[in-house]
C-alpha cells in the first residue's frame, strides 16, 4: 500500500502528468490509478513468487522472522491437553522445512540430540494454496523430506505424524483428521486468504494475527483524550438535532461548525497511528478491515502465543454491544407503541353464533365431529422451562458435518427442551 501511495502521489505531483479524476493523462496517454495498484501487485506477487526473496530471507533469518521461545511451550501444552494440532501454509517444504526449524529449535545441553520440528505437529501441510484449499482444492500428495520432492500418484490413506502432505483441499483434511466445524480453531494472519474462507466455507472457529495491535492498543492508550473529544462532538451533533422535527427546514449552524473540528480530531487521531492511519478506525469509525474482523474472526490477537497465558478450560466472550435501535432506548421514557403481538384483531370481534356455521354449510352433516377435531388441536406452542439452544455450548453437533444429520434426533431434542402443559384460556372453555 505504501509503493502505491509513492507512486501515485508522483504521476499526480509530476510536471509532465495531468491528473484525473481516476488517474493521471501523458498525452493521449491514460493511467489509471487502478492499473497501478494491479502492476504494483502483480509485481509483488512476481517478487513473492518468481524470484531469490525466500532465499535470501533464509540466508539471514534472524533478521527477518521473530523467534518466540514460548511457541513450542505452547504446542506441546495443545498436545498434552489431548488436542491434535497441524501445520496449513502455502510455502514449499523446503521453506517451511527451514523457518520452522529455526522456530521451534530450543537451546538444549549439547549432549541432547536437537528436537526434530514436525514433532510438535500431528499433522503438516504444505502447498495449500489457500483460498484454493477451502474450496475445490488439489491433489493431496506426499512429500518426501529427504529430496523435498512429491511423490508419484495422490495419497488416499491416513494421515501419518511426522509426515509431510503437499496440496489436498479442506473437505479431505477434515475427514481425514477426524475433525469438523467448529472442532478447529485455526489460526491465520491473513484475513481473506486465511479467516474469512475458513469461516464462511467450513465454519472453522478463527483466531486472527494482527501483529500491528500492540500499537494500536498504545496509541489508543496514550491518545485517549483525542477518542474521547470525538465522541464528546459526535453526541453535541445529535442533541443540537434532537429537538428539530419534521417541521423543520434547516439544521443548526453550528453543526458544520462541529463536522470541521471531527475533521481535525480525526486527521490528528490518524497521524499518530501512522501515515496510513489506524487499522481498526477511522475516527469514531471502524474500517471495512475491522467489520471484517469483528464478523468472521472469533478472537484476535498480536500472536498466537498469547494463548499460552490462558487455562485450556478458558472461554473467550465477545463484550456485548447494542444494537443501534437499541441505544435509542431510554428507560426513563415510557414507550407510546405497543410491541407486535400486544393486539389480537380478532379478539375485539362478536362470538359468531353456531346457528350461522350451519346456515353457511347445510349439507355438511358432520361439522360437529370437524369442530370438536380441531378444538382440540394445540394451537399454541409449549412454553419450554429453559433456553432451549446454547450458542456458546462447543459439544452441538456441528450442522456442516452429514454424519450428524439425523444421527440421534430424539434424544438430542430431548435432552434440550423441556415442556410445560399449555396454558388454556379458563373462562372460553367454561362457556
Amino acid at each position: 500500500i505504501y509503493l502505491v501511495a509513492c507512486l501515485i502521489d508522483y504521476f499526480s505531483t509530476a510536471a509532465t502528468y495531468v491528473e484525473d479524476r481516476t488517474g493521471v493523462k501523458f498525452g493521449e496517454n491514460i493511467l489509471s490509478f487502478r492499473a497501478i495498484f494491479n502492476d504494483v501487485r502483480n509485481s509483488v506477487d512476481r517478487v513473492h513468487y518468481a524470484t531469490k526473496l525466500k532465499e535470501r530471507v533464509c540466508e539471514n533469518i534472524e533478521k527477518y522472522v521473530h523467534k518466540d521461545e514460548q511457541l513450542p511451550i505452547l504446542l506441546d501444552r495443545i498436545r498434552s491437553h489431548g488436542a491434535k494440532t497441524f501445520l496449513l501454509t502455502n510455502s514449499e517444504y523446503w521453506y517451511t522445512d527451514k523457518l520452522m526449524a529455526y522456530l521451534l529449535t530450543t537451546d538444549n545441553d549439547n549432549n541432547n540430540p536437537k528436537r526434530d520440528w514436525k514433532s510438535y505437529f500431528s499433522y503438516i501441510v504444505v502447498d495449500a494454496q489457500k483460498p484454493l484449499f477451502f474450496a475445490e482444492g488439489t491433489t493431496l500428495r506426499i512429500i518426501d523430506p529427504n529430496t523435498g520432492s512429491m511423490k508419484l500418484g495422490s495419497y488416499s490413506g491416513q494421515l501419518q505424524q511426522n509426515e509431510v502432505y503437499s496440496g489436498g483441499s479442506c473437505e479431505v483434511f477434515s475427514k481425514l483428521i477426524g475433525s469438523m466445524g467448529k472442532d478447529v480453531l485455526y489460526v491465520g494472519d491473513h484475513i481473506f486468504g486465511d479467516i474469512i474462507k475458513s469461516k464462511k466455507q467450513k465454519a472453522w472457529r478463527t483466531m486472527l494475527v494482527v501483529p500491528e495491535l500492540n500499537h494500536e492498543l498504545k496509541v489508543f492508550h496514550d491518545k485517549r483524550n483525542l477518542f474521547n473529544t470525538l465522541e464528546a462532538l459526535d453526541t453535541t451533533i445529535s442533541d443540537l438535532l434532537r429537538s428539530f422535527d419534521m417541521t423543520s427546514n434547516h439544521g443548526p449552524d453550528a453543526v458544520s461548525r462541529i463536522k470541521q473540528k471531527i475533521q481535525q480530531c480525526t486527521h490528528e487521531l490518524d497521524m499518530n497511528f501512522g501515515l496510513l492511519g489506524s487499522l481498526f478506525r477511522t475516527g469514531s469509525r471502524q474500517t471495512h478491515f475491522a467489520s471484517q474482523v469483528t464478523r468472521f474472526a472469533d478472537i484476535y490477537a498480536s500472536t498466537a502465543v498469547n494463548l499460552v497465558y490462558y487455562p485450556f478450560f478458558y472461554f473467550f466472550r465477545a463484550v456485548p454491544q447494542l444494537m443501534p435501535h437499541e441505544s435509542t432506548v431510554d428507560p426513563e421514557e415510557p414507550m407510546h407503541f405497543k410491541s407486535w403481538g400486544d393486539e389480537n384483531p380478532q379478539s375485539n370481534m362478536p362470538a359468531r353464533p353456531r346457528s350461522i356455521i350451519y346456515e353457511t354449510f347445510p349439507n355438511i352433516s358432520h361439522l360437529d365431529n370437524s369442530i370438536s377435531a380441531v378444538s382440540s388441536i394445540h394451537t399454541h406452542p409449549d412454553l419450554p422451562l429453559h433456553v432451549t439452544h446454547d450458542h456458546d455450548n462447543d459439544s452441538d453437533p456441528d450442522d456442516d458435518s452429514p454424519s450428524n444429520v439425523g444421527q440421534d434426533l430424539d434424544s438430542d431434542l430431548e435432552s434440550k427442551v423441556t415442556n410445560t402443559s399449555p396454558r388454556r384460556n379458563v373462562k372460553s372453555t367454561e362457556k
